[in-house]
């Protein structure tokens, strides 16, 4: 069709951003050549494995037992440092949170935004399965439960809080919901987050979800009509078909404004044409059941919204779970609707990705919503599995629709690929999308630079060359790629770490070879901590100019240019010669050909300033300026004392016009300080404010004193804002090796071969890695740019899980008891039981103290010797059963006593301190100590320093309230918990309660002052 709403952009969503784990796929790459290769990622296990993972041998010889499951690789690995969690916090969380954290980071970087740097309200709607391992792995262990709090697992387990903990965590303040309509979770997720971004509720939106089966200790047995397979393969649309089987994965989008997404130069992998939405309601035979028309209505809602014919929709991804109830009822109702607009037959292809990775429960949909887009961008239609012949109930043959079991084409007459995606959930809410391929991309404009500077950053060292090597094969596999653009997405689409590396390069593969040989002229790497970095603009004489300086600037950087041609113009109108001429013409040499004192000045003045202006647009905003000669007049009208035009008039033009201008002059104090070349210190606002002072200013000579002056602090960056580096070679002997400085020059020498392109960008990379803050986004403003999908972060994965524990008492607990001959006449003799248990319990002292050791161990090695004797007495009745097991002794600690649960066994093993910036120091003996170990055990490090901060280490503000009472135990004291928060390392924390116990034994009282009753005192 070709009308003009088809063409419109408006109403539609583009999806920018695609991130997934499935089984038997790591990544989107895997997930797209398993679905092109036929790869049915459902693992089969054997009586063996069965065996091993604890399943009853006798449920393994029922022959409805499924031993079957498409299972995910690592969902027990996370980068918990990377997110600042506590390795007690990692383990204790789901790993469906943990894991759809690390997507959602990975899928925005893939987008190329950063909600550092992007002003728009980025929104997250997600779903996430009931919590397995909340339910088998932390509630079957009661010490652990007793010892975390049933709160904190809530917090770090339950469905509500997936969408609202990546808002957290990365800082996005759109709308942040929760969507659970189990099935169709993440394509609910999907609408409402289109409905979000049409409304202007949000600018961007991340739309996804995640369903992990993290146990296969179940008994799972195929029951005739019921959803699950009888032998693990789902046979969508099949004659054969009896039901699908569990999966586990994720998936999650970031979406996008259509026309938005266009014009900002976003990659765009499909477009959303129109969602819809609805629930079956109770015309139908049960809650669980599917309805034709329910689904009918849904379906014909998407298209309607998406204005589209349906005869152009040439593939639909299924919800296809392959029952032989739900089969018939999705196909009848896609016919219902189509066959309102068409009679035309078999022309649109049926798939279902269940058929490959099983059902992904509350992210089923969004995964045949990922693959349609994969299949759409590789303009390929990869197979639906185990079809052979069509289920009896379903007419293909004249309907619109077939089964594509093959690799093929994608192929349309002249019009979009176009495809919907369906997802039905367990109650009847149903979602229908309609796609559409991507419109042609933008494309991006020739730099004008002829270098290119490409940062980034990291968490760890470790982690900066990981992301240098990933960096290096996507350069090899993508050398047609556009280098302008890599650096464009690499600085407005990532976060900034401390640990950095700039590149300065002039193609792909220039690239790829400078991060392989780690060039000192080109490549820089520093570790930098966070803090306040001062900039220095300093300004040199005209003894440093040359002919055609700033000649290349002039040309690449517009606002150089703007600010030139202002100050050209304003020195024509004065002097009637046009500094153009002289400037931007000749090869560069020094001085140039017929220069008189008042041009050389003329022309370092132009450079300096419109330099400046060009790092001030970057909004790399100086805080002190030093100016040697004409760069004092640079210093004094960035700083605000004169106007542009005095300041051109006072320092180039001849006597006669310095005379006429004085009568006008308008001064201002300094809004920026900077040195005086009279006095050779800060320029004070009395002499500002002076015209006497600039008449004299040509006759100053203490630059060099002032310049010393300029350098006289730690943590500055010194940017020489002219031509040369003189300035930089006599800073360097002033500063003699200060690590907390670094002097860099903007602008290349006469003698020097670098161009002005690469000494620019060489200065402001040096600029970042030292920790300066500069708007990217503003340095590319004058070019047309492009997001591109690059590596993303390289996550540095450790393994943070709690085992399954005992299911309790309850699983174990008997099923008859008998204490008498009478007994047995009562149950029957003929009975047939497995197991027979005798149950021994040592009532031990509470009052003994565990800690004081001789007493305790006499009791405990008598126990030991009694198991002993029970064993050898076992011996003697080996008649009555050869199998007699004796286990070992149990102990079940006092109350929450943590050292005890950690002695005994318990599942929260602690892991090495991790990498801070903080230097480790000894904790002190008493008070520091008693503390320490509060937070080794709730944050599950081995050691914590007296100076590390609580919250770097992953703390928050539950654990700390919690830590909080456990110290107003020990000590007796009671604390603001105000305070607590206030006061975040050991060495503090100890100081404060110190402070409280002198003052509540000064007062004979509980609490330090009227200060301290108020709520929150714990």
């Amino acid at each position: 069709m070709d009308n003009n709403y088809e063409s419109s952009s408006l109403g539609s969503v583009a999806i920018i951003g695609m991130n997934g784990r499935f089984p038997g796929a790591a990544d989107m790459d895997e997930f797209w050549q398993n679905l092109c290769n036929g790869v049915e990622s459902v693992r089969f296990f054997t009586r063996d494995e069965l065996e091993k993972m604890g399943i009853d041998k006798h449920l393994l010889d029922n022959p409805r037992f499924v031993a079957a499951d498409a299972i995910l690789d690592g969902m027990d690995q996370f980068d918990a440092s990377f997110f600042d969690f506590s390795a007690r916090e990692a383990e204790i969380m789901d790993p469906q949170h943990r894991l759809f954290l690390e997507s959602a980071w990975e899928v925005m970087e893939s987008a190329g935004y950063s909600s550092e740097l992007y002003d728009g309200r980025i929104a997250v709607y997600a779903g996430a399965n009931l919590s397995g391992y909340m339910i088998r792995n932390l509630y079957s262990n009661p010490g652990l439960v007793e010892n975390v709090g049933t709160f904190k697992i809530m917090i770090d387990n339950s469905q509500d809080f997936l969408a609202t903990r990546v808002s957290y965590k990365m800082n996005l303040m759109g709308p942040s919901v929760n969507v659970n309509t189990l099935c169709s979770s993440s394509m609910v997720a999907l609408h409402f987050a289109c409905q979000s971004l049409l409304n202007y509720a949000c600018d961007l939106a991340l739309a996804g979800g995640v369903s992990f089966q993290i146990s296969r200790n179940e008994a799972f047995f195929y029951q005739e009509g019921g959803i699950g397979s009888a032998d693990g393969h789902c046979r969508a649309f099949d004659s054969k078909a009896n039901g699908t089987v569990s999966g586990s994965g994720l998936a999650v989008v970031v979406l996008k404004r259509l026309e938005d997404a266009i014009a900002d130069g976003d990659y765009i992998h499909a477009v959303i044409r129109g969602t819809g939405v609805n629930n079956d309601g109770s015309s139908k035979n049960s809650f669980t059941a599917p309805n034709v028309d329910g689904q009918a209505e849904c379906i014909a809602e998407a298209i309607a919204i998406s204005g589209i014919d349906p005869e152009t929709i040439s593939y639909i991804d299924a919800h296809g779970t392959g029952t032989d109830l739900g089969d018939p009822i999705e196909i009848a109702a896609l016919t219902k609707v189509f066959r309102s607009y068409t009679d035309k037959r078999q022309f649109c292809g049926i798939g279902s990705v269940k058929t490959n990775i099983g059902h992904l429960v509350t992210a089923g949909g969004m995964a045949s919503l990922v693959k349609t887009v994969l299949s759409m961008k590789h303009g390929m239609l990869p197979p639906s599995l185990n079809f052979e012949e069509p289920n009896k109930k379903i007419d293909f043959a004249n309907s619109p629709f077939y089964i594509n079991n093959m690799l093929k084409k994608w192929e349309t007459d002249g019009v979009p690929l176009r495809a919907g995606v369906s997802s039905f959930g367990i109650g009847g809410t149903n979602v229908h999308a309609i796609l559409e391929e991507a419109p042609a991309s933008r494309p991006s404009q020739k730099s004008l630079r002829e270098w290119q500077l490409v940062s980034f950053s990291a968490k760890t060292a470790a982690a900066l060359e990981k992301m240098s090597n990933n960096l290096i094969s996507y350069c090899d596999k993508n050398s047609g790629s556009d280098l302008a653009d890599i650096a464009f997405t690499l600085h407005v689409g990532r976060r900034k770490f401390n640990h950095r590396r700039m590149v300065l390069c002039r193609d792909v593969n220039e690239l790829a070879s400078q991060l392989r040989s780690q060039g000192q002229e080109a490549v820089y790497s520093r570790f930098k901590k966070p803090g306040e970095l001062e900039v220095v603009f300093m300004f040199p004489g005209e003894a440093s100019a040359y002919a055609n300086m700033g000649s290349e600037l002039y040309k690449t950087e517009a606002v150089f240019r703007q600010a030139a041609d202002e100050c050209c113009d304003i020195f024509m109108t004065l002097s009637g010669i046009d500094m153009r001429k002289l400037l931007y013409t000749s090869a560069r040499q020094a001085y140039g050909s017929g220069w008189d004192g008042e041009t050389r000045r003329t022309a370092v003045f132009v450079t300096e300033y419109a330099l400046s202006r060009l790092w001030m647009e970057w909004e790399v905003k100086p805080d002190y300026l030093v100016g040697e000669g004409v760069g004092e007049y640079v210093a004094a009208c960035l700083a605000g004392v004169m106007s542009l035009e005095d300041a051109i008039a006072l320092s180039c033009c001849k006597p006669a016009v310095v005379h006429d201008r004085l009568g006008s002059l308008k001064l201002n104090a300094p809004e920026i300080p900077f040195v005086s070349n009279i006095t050779g210190t800060w320029i004070t606002d009395s002499d500002a404010l002076s015209s006497g002072y600039w008449i004299r200013q040509s006759e100053g000579s203490e630059f060099m004193k002032g310049f010393g002056e300029a350098l006289n602090s730690s943590h500055r960056m010194l940017v020489e804002m002219g031509p040369g580096c003189r300035l930089c070679g006599e800073a360097e002997k002033l500063l003699m090796q200060d690590e907390g400085q670094c002097v860099i020059n903007a602008m290349p020498g006469c003698d020097d071969d670098r161009g002005e392109g690469f000494c620019l960008l060489r200065a402001i990379g040096r600029l970042w890695l030292e920790g300066g803050a500069v708007n990217w986004n503003k340095l590319y403003a004058g070019e047309t740019r492009s997001r591109i999908p690059l590596p993303t972060y390289p996550f540095e994965r450790q393994r943070y899980w709690i085992e399954e524990g005992n299911r309790g008492e309850a699983a174990d607990k008997p099923d008859a008891f008998i204490a008498s001959s009478e007994d047995i006449n009562s149950i029957g003799a003929g009975s047939k039981y497995s197991e027979g248990t005798i149950t021994l319990t040592f009532r031990l002292d509470k009052d003994v103290d565990p800690l004081n050791g001789e007493e305790q161990r006499d009791r405990l090695e008598g126990i030991l010797k009694f198991k002993e004797k029970l064993t050898e007495l076992c011996e003697d009745f080996k008649n009555i059963c050869p199998e007699i097991d004796v286990s070992q002794v149990g102990l079940k600690a006092c109350g929450k006593d943590s050292n005890a649960l950690e002695g005994l066994g318990s599942k929260l093993k602690k892991r090495p301190r991790p990498e801070l910036e903080t230097p480790y120091v000894p904790v002190a003996d008493g008070i520091e100590k008693t503390i320490a170990d509060h937070w080794q055990q709730v944050l599950g490090f081995d050691k914590v320093g007296r100076h590390d901060d609580f919250f770097e280490l992953g703390g928050h503000s539950l654990l700390a309230a919690a830590i909080a009472t456990e110290l107003s135990k020990d000590f007796n004291v009671q604390i603001p918990l105000r305070k607590l928060f206030e006061t975040t390392t050991v060495a503090g924390v100890a100081q404060l309660i110190e402070a409280y116990r002198w003052a509540d034994e000064a007062a004979g009282e509980s609490a330090a002052g009227e200060d301290d009753i108020e709520r929150g005192t714990i």
